[in-house]
């Protein structure tokens, strides 16, 4: 069996119009972060843009929760947040309302992780510099475990900063005894997908602006979370489309409802969304659901 695309994304955006030569990540949500005040692009301005994500149990309870970071409109640098979902522990794969906490400009990568060996798993997020002037600061800012509330956080201290100018940025004393040597790509996932003991893959594909691109007329095109299994029966991949126009940021994989399977969770442009694993077809996800926009 070949590709299978289940769905694909053409969407117009009014915002485009200094951003049509980028077919980057960065480009693309400068084209969204352009559209969101422009009025003419109703996904955009009413979506919040989820730019990475990771998916793990941040409150200690044997439920899967999530964390997803994403940035304000507006002229870059952008202020960035990251939203924190715990799973409601009265029904799988409901989430209670977002706590948010501020981080770094323009918060592109996501990671978590026990940083300062508390037995708790922290949050950093990795910030890159975007405005062409250079204005702003390039950092990893590390959200910390609070120890006396499972599943909060304390403010944000930054680590590893350089302004646009090349000199370093004063370093939280904190950062000096973490260990921050993880990976913040959450465009690719290597894990198990299909429970057959051999590691798979799902990778988001962003997409890219189309073709023939003019100030007033920049679509996003090819845009998927692409799932490969290493498996002789199911050979070849699938590739699932974004639900409800907005194009896919990035992809993260648990078990979310606790059946035993691993289900995605996918950031798109204008939301966050999970996808359940369809029992009946191991490495097969079922339809988009609507976590938050």
């Amino acid at each position: 069996m070949g590709s299978f695309k289940e769905g694909q994304f053409i969407k117009r955006s009014c915002g485009a119009r200094r951003w049509c030569s980028r077919a980057s990540l960065a480009g693309l949500l400068l084209v969204l972060a352009a559209a969101a005040g422009c009025g003419g692009s109703d996904d955009y301005v009413d979506g919040r843009a989820y730019w990475s994500g990771v998916a793990a149990d941040l409150d200690g309870d044997g439920r899967i929760d999530i964390a997803a970071s994403f940035a304000e409109g507006g002229s870059p640098p952008h202020p960035g947040h990251v939203a924190v979902f715990l799973q409601d522990a009265a029904a799988r794969t409901r989430f209670l309302t977002a706590r948010l906490y501020d981080v770094g400009n323009d918060p592109f990568g996501l990671a978590a992780g026990d940083f300062n060996g508390d037995g708790r798993i922290d949050l950093a997020s990795k910030n890159e510099i975007l405005a062409t002037s250079g204005a702003g600061l390039a950092d990893i800012t590390v959200l910390l475990q609070s120890a006396a509330a499972r599943g909060e956080f304390d403010a944000a201290i930054s680590c590893a900063g350089v302004y646009g100018n090349g000199l370093p940025a004063p370093e939280d004393p904190a950062c000096a005894t973490m260990a921050l040597g993880v990976s913040f790509d959450t465009k690719t996932v290597r894990a198990d997908l299909d429970g057959d003991g051999v590691v798979d893959a799902a990778v988001a594909n962003s997409g890219r602006l189309s073709n023939g691109c003019t100030a007033f007329d920049c679509d996003v095109v090819d845009t998927y979370v692409e799932v490969t299994l290493q498996n002789p029966a199911q050979p070849g991949s699938v590739q699932y489309g974004p639900r409800d126009g907005g194009f896919i940021t990035f992809v993260a994989a648990a078990d979310l409802d606790g059946d035993g399977r691993t289900d995605l969770v996918i950031g798109q442009s204008n939301g966050l969304y999970l996808r359940l694993q369809d029992p009946s077809a191991p490495g097969r996800f079922g339809p988009a659901q609507l976590i938050s926009r």
